[in-house]
């Protein structure tokens, strides 16, 4: 099986960060964790990943942290505090996967050029998307699939089974997909997540999907955080008197924040 390269965006899920790296030691030679001092609705927050991690942790999971950076331009249109508010959480989310993509293309050039380096598989996800290194054991991977994941909304108890998860993406280097492929659409409409057709989903499971594997106080967090924060389904929800009550009810009976069983 060739090395794994693991390269994920994380926020606040220090547990699940941990869990992650043990899961995936058999066969990650390298992790790249991406996170920013900034949510995606803009406002500050601790680099969580970071002030988590021992050095032995770093050296042990060949870790490079990287704190994603932000253009003056950026931090202009994604002013959350202004009356755009509801758009502006898109723009440091883009950012962040533009940004992914340059650094993936140096991946990529660096092992390619590197003698003796042989070839890598590289998996790109959120944090949440977890291989099942078994099953990734027998899986031939020519140059790209979308591993398709069993998905929970937030623990096992809540399995949802339609429709399948497959948003991540792993390629293999050798194969030179992934500069053909931004070659092919250009690099400002390539988007990692929106690959169905380049990179189309594996014919049987390779892992898991947590979505809110969390405490209440960290989903309550992950609602006033992420690029959702201003759809209509969030914002009903964070308009509830007592928001912790509201999301443990959900909880018990397995319902999301959409409101769907």
């Amino acid at each position: 099986m060739l090395p794994l390269i693991d390269v994920f965006t994380a926020n606040d899920e220090v547990a699940m960060m941990h869990f992650r790296l043990r899961l995936h030691a058999p066969i990650a030679t390298r992790t790249i964790i991406l996170e920013s001092n900034l949510t995606h609705t803009g406002q500050p927050k601790p680099l969580y990943m970071r002030n988590a991690l021992t050095v032995d942790e770093i050296k042990r999971h060949a870790i490079t942290l990287v704190n994603v950076p932000f253009t003056e331009d950026e931090y202009r249109r994604g002013n959350c505090s202004s009356s755009r508010a509801g758009r502006c959480t898109w723009v440091f989310e883009a950012a962040q996967r533009r940004y992914v993509n340059h650094l993936l293309q140096q991946i990529v050039d660096d092992v390619s050029q590197t003698s003796g380096a042989g070839d890598a598989l590289v998996h790109v996800s959120d944090l949440d998307e977890l291989l099942d290194v078994e099953a990734l054991a027998t899986e031939r991977i020519a140059d790209c699939v979308s591993p398709t994941l069993r998905s929970f909304v937030y623990g096992e108890r809540c399995p949802a089974t339609y429709p399948a998860w497959a948003r991540s993406v792993l390629f293999r280097i050798g194969s030179g997909w992934l500069n053909r492929t931004i070659n092919i659409q250009g690099p400002a409409r390539f988007q990692l997540r929106k690959q169905a057709r380049a990179c189309p989903p594996s014919k049987k499971w390779l892992g898991w999907h947590f979505g809110n594997f969390m405490d209440t106080p960290h989903i309550v967090n992950k609602l006033n955080s992420f690029a959702h924060k201003y759809d209509g389904f969030i914002q009903q929800m964070l308009k509830d008197k007592d928001i912790e009550a509201a999301v443990e009810r959900r909880v018990r009976n397995c319902i999301d924040v959409r409101g769907r069983k």
